[in-house]
């Protein structure tokens, strides 16, 4: 199923179980796009990789090769998007409120 149609089908109770768990609606909406991003990159399902298959002429393994790299900072930033989901909502410093 195409991840916005999941997103759709899935915001809903993803939110409430989110809230409910005690994660910020602000924090949860990036971690649900990263993840279905993260996804989107890997097998079995990873439709991004059959795609540029077709269009490229490669086969899975040398595309999957030439995305690691991308696939590793997704998931990096994945992982610090779920792991820091409270410490990152804070106010900016006075110095930077106080705009005339």
């Amino acid at each position: 199923m195409d991840n916005l149609a999941v997103m759709v089908i899935l915001g809903g109770l993803l939110m409430k179980l989110g809230v409910q768990l005690g994660i910020d609606p602000i924090q949860l909406g990036p971690i649900i796009v990263i993840n279905f991003a993260v996804g989107m990159e890997t097998p079995p399902l990873g439709y991004s990789l059959f795609v540029g298959s077709a269009i490229s002429g490669l086969s899975i393994e040398e595309i999957t090769k030439g995305m690691l790299p991308f696939f590793c900072v997704d998931a990096g930033i994945g992982i610090q998007r779920t792991g820091n989901s409270t410490n990152d909502l804070h106010q900016p410093p006075k110095a930077f409120s106080a705009v005339r």
